[in-house]
């Protein structure tokens, strides 16, 4: 499978490194371009909210 963009979501509660590591192989290995985002997750965020109406 290749990839031309690829999008890597950054917090605090999944070590950052890790998830930059793995994304700048599969871009390599893709010659894809990388977008990294930090999230800022507040009090207030919870997936579970969204996902269980």
């Amino acid at each position: 499978m290749s990839f031309q963009h690829i999008l890597a979501a950054i917090d605090d509660v999944v070590s950052p490194a890790a998830v930059l590591k793995k994304a700048v192989i599969l871009a390599q290995k893709s010659h894809a371009s990388l977008t990294v985002l930090k999230v800022k997750r507040t009090h207030n965020f919870n997936l579970n909210l969204l996902f269980n109406q």
